[in-house]
């Protein structure tokens, strides 16, 4: 099996989930709720001004 790095640069990532066909995380000091798509692509879902750790969903699909 080999295996690829798809993101440089956390600062303290944590909580992965896929979900929706994105890898969805927290990073704890970037404040921030985020996603990484398979070509590499990091996009801020929410700024947080606090500092974020774990994710999750409701049955209804809110985050």
């Amino acid at each position: 099996m080999k295996s690829d790095v798809l993101l440089r640069g956390l600062a303290f990532g944590e909580g992965p989930r896929w979900h929706d066909g994105k890898l969805w995380f927290s990073d704890f000091y970037r404040h921030g709720i985020y996603t990484v798509d398979s070509s590499g692509k990091e996009e801020l879902i929410l700024g947080v001004p606090t500092q974020p750790s774990g994710l999750g969903w409701l049955p209804n699909g809110d985050l």
